[in-house]
């Protein structure tokens, strides 16, 4: 059985893009809310479900630094320089790992800058794998550049697809005996398992989403979805998952974002999280966002106790120069 070692999720640690080399296209707003969709509390403009106690991220890809101003632990923000951690990569994505001692928390972030002409979307998430109670992970995603929706004879367009690898932090713990183990090694023996914190196993998959600009809605799926980091005598590490569905969600035809709920494949009407994102570059050539879930499992038959994720996607709208494999089966 595997289990979280930490008991709640109480708490969230996120990610609020602002500055360097994107732009915010969302104005603060606050109308009491907390579930992710349009008009919902926003931290830095992303919905607050998606982003919430970290106030800056200056991301570079070019020179591979990720800078976090983090706010929750003290009334004192703290500015934390993760550390590039090339190892930890996964499907494209940069990591960068952030452990201060052995005794404190550590963080792993999953970045991306998309590929199209004016790379106008970056996006993010991170979290740690949990201590003393409470797990801390959140995600953001920005904007440079100019936007428009894809058009027509001078109207939005109808229907448009977008693919390509989705990657997340969840709050189950690396394996010791896995690969991707960085935690700082506890040199002591005596120090109680309670004062330890632990790592976060990544998630990946492959995620399609189906837009359309005219009725300015948006959904898709996850599938393929898998646990990464396990004990690698046990299936090499790797949990499969079920496949997640993001239930249709709403775009602001003004500053082209948008938010949505999530499900389980197959099963109508029960949410297990929400999403959200933007598009960007000129006939919105490119998309990025984060995904929530805090129920991976289904009636508990892969023995996940209370488990969460925090997935990113960077996307390239199909019939790019760099779209998916699957954009051959559409239009």
């Amino acid at each position: 059985m595997i289990r979280k070692t930490t008991a709640a999720l109480l708490a969230m640690l996120a990610m609020a893009s602002c500055g360097g080399n994107g732009t915010n296209p969302f104005d603060n707003t606050d109308d009491g809310g907390g579930t992710g969709t349009p008009g919902d509390d926003t931290v830095n403009g992303i919905p607050a479900s998606l982003a919430n106690n970290l106030t800056n991220a200056v991301y570079d890809p070019d020179s591979g630094t990720l800078s976090l101003t983090l706010e929750g632990f003290d009334a004192t923000p703290i500015v934390a320089s993760f550390q590039r951690n090339a190892a930890l990569d996964v499907n494209g994505y940069q990591a960068y790992t952030l452990q201060d001692d052995p005794l404190d928390r550590h963080f792993t972030a999953l970045t991306r800058r998309s590929t199209d002409p004016g790379q106008s979307v970056k996006a993010g998430v991170a979290g740690d794998g949990g201590q003393f109670n409470y797990f801390y992970s959140g995600g953001y995603y920005e904007r440079s550049g100019t936007y428009s929706a894809p058009s027509s004879g001078g109207q939005p367009q109808g229907l448009v697809s977008y693919a390509g690898d989705y990657v997340g932090v969840t709050n189950l713990n690396v394996d010791a005996a896995s690969p991707a183990n960085d935690l700082q090694t506890v040199a002591d023996p005596t120090v109680p398992t309670v004062n330890r914190p632990s790592q976060a196993r990544r998630v990946t998959g492959d995620i399609f989403l189906n837009v359309s600009f005219g009725d300015n809605s948006v959904n898709g799926s996850i599938s393929n979805r898998q646990i990464l980091d396990g004990d690698p005598a046990v299936n090499g590490g790797i949990l499969a998952v079920p496949d997640i569905v993001l239930v249709q969600g709403e775009i602001d035809g003004t500053t082209g974002t948008f938010t949505g709920s999530v499900e389980h494949a197959g099963r109508t009407g029960t949410t297990i999280g929400g999403f959200g994102g933007i598009f960007g570059g000129v006939a919105a050539t490119a998309v990025g966002g984060v995904v929530t879930v805090d129920q991976i499992d289904i009636s508990d038959g892969l023995g996940l106790e209370n488990e969460f994720e925090r997935g990113v996607f960077v996307l390239d709208r199909c019939g790019t120069a760099n779209d998916d494999p699957i954009c051959n089966n559409v239009n």
